[in-house]
């Protein structure tokens, strides 16, 4: 009975095949790794974790240095604890403030340091106004937003058209450019020139209106 068993085990070559690979310790010996990884449609089959992490882990080698970046707005480097601290909250839906509610409280401590570091007005309840985005474009959208809408309300407030703003400005990312499209704004961005990488007094008053 048993011989039957091994002998009918042995000749299913496959399963062999397969059992071998799910044993191999190795992750670079894994059946998983010997094949391209999908990018066009969702796998057939599962992947072992440590094997998913392995091909993502070596594809990002293709980017670049971020420690080489002088040109980036992110850290190059971050301190060990940022990291501990990213993994106690990654499993937590953020949003849901009630659910959340220290880490809605530790949201609001931030906004208070940043409106006291912009000299903002100081607010009546001790609390300011503000919230958080996950990228800096998403910063200057909601910024540049709430910029238009104030210098409408100033515009109409003294009986002025409200219907072409314009924002002045020095070469700026291209972010920028992005709210200017998007919220209907014309950007008078003052460019360059040899020997100035910067916008000066005298050039950003001529291209104000008032």
């Amino acid at each position: 009975m048993r011989s039957n068993h091994f002998k009918e085990f042995k000749t299913d070559k496959k399963q062999v095949t397969d059992l071998r690979s799910e044993l191999l310790d190795s992750r670079f010996g894994a059946k998983s790794i010997s094949t391209i990884a999908e990018s066009k449609r969702f796998p057939l089959h599962e992947m072992r974790d440590d094997v998913a992490f392995q091909i993502i882990n070596d594809e990002l080698y293709l980017d670049g240095n971020a420690r080489q970046n002088l040109a980036t707005f992110c850290q190059t480097w971050d301190d060990e604890n940022v990291h501990k601290l990213m993994d106690l909250s990654i499993n937590k839906n953020w949003i849901d403030k009630e659910e959340y509610p220290q880490s809605a409280a530790i949201d609001l401590r931030c906004v208070n340091m940043v409106a006291d570091l912009w000299h903002a007005p100081a607010p009546k309840n001790g609390q300011a106004v503000g919230t958080n985005t996950i990228g800096s474009s998403e910063a200057c959208m909601l910024g540049g937003m709430a910029m238009k809408w104030r210098w409408r309300k100033r515009m109409e407030a003294a009986g002025k058209p409200t219907d072409k703003p314009n924002l002045v400005c020095g070469p700026v990312q291209i972010c920028w450019h992005k709210f200017a499209r998007y919220w209907d704004v014309e950007l008078r961005e003052i460019p360059m020139r040899p020997g100035q990488l910067f916008m000066d007094p005298k050039r950003m008053i001529e291209a104000c209106d008032e």
